[in-house]
């Protein structure tokens, strides 16, 4: 996890106005015990679920706005 830089990435890419869903804590959680354990099919579908996130969110968040339908 360190290795990939994916803390420093993180943290250039948080700003304190984002919002972090309880998924995207649960995915991170399961990256880490994905690398952790070796299960490299863990990181991977975790990663894979992670990286669509955002779009699910502003979804979520147009939809409660009333911009679609």
């Amino acid at each position: 996890y360190k290795g990939l830089r994916l803390p420093a990435m993180e943290q250039r890419a948080i700003r304190e106005s984002t919002r972090a869903t309880a998924a995207l804590h649960d995915d991170h959680r399961a990256i880490v015990e994905g690398y952790e354990k070796g299960d490299v099919a863990l990181v991977l579908r975790t990663r894979t679920a992670h990286a669509k996130r955002p779009q699910e969110t502003r979804a979520e968040a147009a939809a409660a706005a009333g911009l679609v339908s």
